[in-house]
């Protein structure tokens, strides 16, 4: 199982007597022979556009050496533009509730991040990101529903969220999509813990407002 739709005439170039003057102009003069300074003249604009080339050249040399390369001492530099600080939000983990499912709803953009775009995505798409919130947001409830000892109840109520078929997908799904995105943020280690929790630093991260806008204008769930 997986993410799924939400519910909803020729002319010539030269006239006549143009073309007739054309085929009857007089020859052009005969060339007279260069003056000495003239030809000097032609040299210093030569070497003055030579010069202006050498200096372009190594302008571009010098702002090339400034944009960092794709591998930072062998380690794939992060993804992303902006710098975000890490800090836990307990909402998220909650147990479902209004505030707690309308806190998650709020990370999806109108249409749940399937798109079409005349480019990137002629056929009806959904964007990775939406999916696996989803996935992590479907585990979210399972994990609740067992504590409750509401989960036998699943299967019997047909709830897709928590569905086994559902839940196995999510988190293969989950597991290969962390491993595609690699993220190469390094999260200082907690000396009285011996461990990391990824709070309190900054990540280097996508912008995801901007995603998450993107997908709203492109929203489409026509699958034609």
């Amino acid at each position: 199982m997986s993410f799924e739709l939400p519910s909803k005439p020729h002319e010539p170039l030269m006239g006549g007597a143009e073309e007739e003057n054309y085929h009857h102009e007089p020859a052009p003069p005969r060339h007279r022979k260069a003056s000495p300074r003239s030809t000097l003249i032609l040299c210093g604009w030569m070497l003055l556009g030579l010069l202006v080339a050498v200096i372009l050249f190594g302008l571009g040399v010098s702002i090339g050496k400034g944009i960092p390369t794709r591998k930072r001492e062998g380690l794939l530099i992060p993804d992303g533009e902006i710098q975000i600080r890490m800090e836990y939000n307990s909402t998220f983990s909650q147990h479902p509730s209004p505030e707690t499912d309308a806190a998650w709803a709020s990370l999806f953009p109108k249409g749940v991040g399937f798109v079409k775009h005349p480019t990137l995505a002629p056929e009806l798409s959904g964007l990775v990101v939406f999916h696996a919130l989803h996935c992590l947001n479907a585990l979210r409830e399972v994990y609740y529903a067992a504590m409750d000892g509401q989960l036998s109840h699943a299967a019997d109520e047909h709830d897709h969220m928590k569905d086994p078929h559902h839940v196995r997908h999510c988190f293969d799904y989950l597991r290969q999509s962390l491993m595609c995105a690699a993220d190469t943020n390094l999260e200082p280690v907690d000396k009285e813990l011996q461990g990391v929790t990824g709070w309190g630093y900054s990540r280097t991260c996508r912008d995801y407002e901007s995603v998450k806008a993107w997908a709203e204008a492109n929203w489409s769930n026509d699958p034609s």
